[in-house]
């Protein structure tokens, strides 16, 4: 299910939302309860492969990541 982006014409509260479609409708506002909401252009997200610590894979040198089990080197306080 895609996340759409939108806006409060009321608060200006700008807000994610799960939506099954794009044609669903708009929720209401979750800070105001306003129902005039807008759904925004957002960029969309390009996945990647990411170490136990989210660490980037092709970064994982900058990790000290144990490239025999994949886990962190202690870059983000995670360990082994």
């Amino acid at each position: 299910m895609p996340i759409f982006e939108y806006r409060c014409s009321a608060c200006s509260h700008t807000f994610e939302s799960l939506q099954r479609n794009a044609s669903a409708s708009a929720p209401d506002c979750p800070e105001c309860g306003g129902a005039d909401v807008g759904r925004m252009i957002s960029a969309f997200a390009v996945g990647r492969n990411l170490t136990p610590c989210g660490t980037p894979s092709s970064d994982a040198g900058a990790c000290g990541i144990n490239s025999r089990n994949g886990g962190c080197g202690g870059c983000c306080g995670l360990q082994d």
